[in-house]
């Protein structure tokens, strides 16, 4: 567990469609040994996201939307492995790497029956 994690969020609606999104996460110190010799480091994460949606008609509705992960390009362990051990005399890998910062758009068509 961390020694800290927050999650936090804000999303606006617009009356005319427009809409946006922004998550912020802090993750603290993991310790990656069972003796807590070791630790990851902390980071922070922050998401938007930006659309637009729109009734067609009474069942159609469209959302299209456009989205950045990692704003800020942290570098991050997105998983820990307790106790690793190293293969072939090579070092422990304690962490697999978290995304850098990539992006996402979509359209979503959707009907009501």
């Amino acid at each position: 567990m961390p020694s800290n994690l927050l999650n936090t969020g804000l999303d606006l609606d617009t009356a005319f469609g427009l809409y946006a999104t922004v998550n912020y996460q802090y993750v603290g110190r993991i310790p990656i040994t069972d003796a807590n010799t070791l630790f990851s480091d902390r980071y922070s994460l922050t998401n938007i996201k930006l659309g637009f949606k729109h009734n067609l008609n009474n069942n159609l509705n469209l959302n299209i939307y456009f989205g950045l992960d990692n704003v800020f390009n942290t570098h991050y362990a997105s998983q820990i492995l307790i106790n690793a051990i190293g293969f072939g005399g090579a070092a422990p890998r304690y962490y697999y790497p978290g995304q850098p910062l990539n992006y996402y758009a979509g359209v979503n068509l959707s009907y009501k029956f």
